[in-house]
């Protein structure tokens, strides 16, 4: 599941996230298409009490965005980097789409499944 099908069930999954994250209870009446820029696409969000906010994904067009590591570890940074600096607008998290929901990455605590080592050297 992409940011078009998080937009097009926009009574849902984006109301109910915001929703949880800000403890009251937001209904999005209207998504817009912004553009399309230099990491992705965005839109924008109004509620019935003409509050307003941004969703953006970032895609494959280059960049060294190539991979999915790449596009999340650039998400992670620009929170982090946006967040810090005064007067600068809050991105409130990076999320996932998973089972109809929008769940936050663990950004702190990454965790990781891998196979066993079996080898003496690896170099």
């Amino acid at each position: 599941m992409g940011i078009k099908e998080i937009v097009e069930n926009k009574s849902g999954i984006l109301s109910n996230y915001l929703s949880n994250l800000l403890k009251k209870q937001i209904k999005i009446k209207k998504i817009e298409f912004l553009g399309k820029g230099l990491h992705g696409e965005a839109y924008k969000a109004t509620t019935s009490d003409n509050e307003t906010y941004i969703v953006k994904e970032f895609m494959d067009w280059g960049l060294n965005l190539e991979f999915a590591e790449d596009r999340i570890s650039e998400a992670i940074k620009l929170k982090r980097t946006a967040n810090d600096m005064p007067g600068h607008v809050k991105i409130f998290g990076n999320v996932q789409p998973l089972n109809n929901q929008l769940k936050n990455l663990d950004e702190e605590n990454p965790i990781i499944v891998m196979e066993e080592a079996k080898y003496d050297e690896y170099f």
